[in-house]
């Protein structure tokens, strides 16, 4: 199947088995792309022209998060272990964000947003 710039594409539905077996391992996207020895854009591309490939990343992706989840829970109790360090990790990979509620949700009558303006 040639790509849009003409070239064949270096996708290979046997890449599935080897993705999922490394991610499944706390794997980056980074890490995997090259072990197939492929740019992580050319993985990009794969996941939008080849449906069971991006099934497979999603898998990937979320067997990772689990690796990664897993390795926090039975470090818990390790005075070593560095938390900071681990949650920057999941941020940067996984997107993980502290939760901040903004509510600007708020009442202001006339005559208060008014005051002051008459002086």
């Amino acid at each position: 199947m040639a790509h849009a710039g003409g070239r064949p594409t270096k996708y290979d539905p046997k890449v599935i088995p080897i993705v999922l077996e490394c991610m499944a391992q706390g794997w980056s996207l980074a890490e995997v792309a090259a072990e197939l020895h492929v740019a992580k854009s050319t993985m990009w591309e794969w996941r939008e022209n080849h449906k069971e490939f991006s099934k497979a990343l999603e898998e990937g992706i979320d067997l990772s998060e689990s690796w990664w989840t897993k390795k926090s829970r039975e470090e818990l109790y390790n005075k070593d272990f560095n938390d900071r360090l681990w949650y920057r990790n999941m941020a940067n990979r996984f997107g993980w964000r502290d939760k901040v509620d903004t509510n600007l949700n708020a009442t202001v009558s006339h005559a208060e947003a008014l005051k002051g303006l008459d002086k």
